[in-house]
């Protein structure tokens, strides 16, 4: 399919295909494409050929708005296909109901889904601070006994949680919340492992995680840090973190999960709590 697409987007853009190749994510059988200021008039062209060179695919959106807001949403226009935003996804063994129009999602994050699945452990009690659509909070679940608490402040994302919960049979309990982390977090019990996936805010919300953290949990902070190289992110985000922190914190580990712009990433630390 790589080869036929390349294709398909060559065939149809010539030199200019380099520009959009990459800024694609297919999401079950919605494709979402980011489109150069310069290339938008040609995002028909660019439709047709995602929709002809991408399957199975039923309708290929272009953003058309950065991600923003409260509920971290974006806008996004058809441009080829035929069908709305809403559709199923599968990722590590679960199905996943999502909506890119209503609430985001990447599926670029699977990796990391996989990573944190695999370190949680029996009996534990997971906060997910912007759990979204759930998909982090279901994927670790589903193979573990525990308990994972998906708080997010956008109705839609939560609705979208709560159809997934429906759909997969996980040995772990997964409760959506909803509501903002920085309010709900002090009434839920104390949690083993802390996800902070909001990497363009979660500096703010560390207070809250401090409070809802029990002696000894795991805080997996992301963030988005300038590098002059890859290598140097992930000691960008613990440099930040032990600035941001309100307390002690002992860094285990730190990673880049992935470019988001020229000299720009996204970075997460694993660190602990003292017990």
């Amino acid at each position: 399919m790589t080869r036929m697409l390349r294709e398909a987007l060559r065939d149809s853009l010539g030199d200019e295909a380099g520009r959009v190749w990459g800024a694609f994510d297919q999401i079950g059988d919605v494709v979402v494409v980011r489109i150069p200021a310069g290339m938008m008039h040609r995002r028909a062209e660019i439709g047709r050929a995602l929709l002809d060179g991408v399957g199975p695919a039923r309708a290929v959106f272009c953003q058309v708005s950065p991600v923003g807001g409260e509920r971290r949403t974006r806008d996004l226009e058809r441009i080829a296909g035929e069908g709305g935003t809403r559709t199923e996804y599968r990722e590590s063994g679960c199905r996943l109901a999502v909506d890119a129009g209503r609430a985001y999602f990447t599926p670029r994050l699977s990796t990391e889904r996989a990573r944190i699945a695999g370190l949680v452990r029996p009996g534990e009690v997971v906060l997910n601070m912007f759990g979204g659509t759930g998909a982090f909070s279901i994927i670790a679940a589903r193979d573990t006994e525990c308990t994972v608490y998906n708080v997010d402040i956008n109705p839609d994302a939560i609705d979208l949680c709560g159809r997934s919960i429906a759909m997969n049979r996980t040995a772990g309990v997964v409760v959506p919340v909803l509501g903002d982390a920085a309010e709900v977090s002090a009434g839920l019990p104390k949690a083993d492992r802390i996800l902070m996936p909001l990497p363009e805010g979660s500096d703010g919300f560390l207070g809250a995680a401090a409070g809802a953290a029990a002696a000894g949990c795991t805080i997996h902070y992301y963030t988005h840090v300038a590098a002059a190289r890859k290598q140097e992110a992930g000691r960008a985000a613990e440099a930040r973190l032990r600035g941001a922190y309100p307390g002690d914190i002992e860094v285990v580990s730190s990673r880049t999960v992935r470019a988001v712009g020229p000299r720009y990433y996204q970075a997460v630390v694993d660190a602990r709590v003292p017990g």
